[in-house]
């Protein structure tokens, strides 16, 4: 589940906001529902937040990625 840390504002400068961590991926294992998740799909995970289905279930041999949706408070990543 990528992680991104900072959104842009129009007018601003990515160099101003780059830092060595901008993105964090973890590794999970979810509900076998999960696979008819679709594109563009908002699900919540108990204690962890809201997160938007990037790339859905195609076959075994291929991940779902999952984006986090910042909610405004500061997390130290999805653990």
């Amino acid at each position: 589940m990528p992680q991104i840390d900072e959104l842009l504002e129009e007018g601003e400068n990515f160099l101003d906001v780059l830092y060595p961590c901008t993105e964090k991926e973890t590794a999970a294992l979810g509900d076998s529902n999960m696979q008819n998740l679709k594109h563009r799909d908002v699900l919540q995970l108990e204690r962890k937040g809201y997160l938007s289905c990037d790339v859905p279930y195609l076959r075994l041999s291929k991940h779902i990625v999952l984006f986090a949706i910042p909610d405004g408070r500061q997390q130290a990543g999805l653990k």
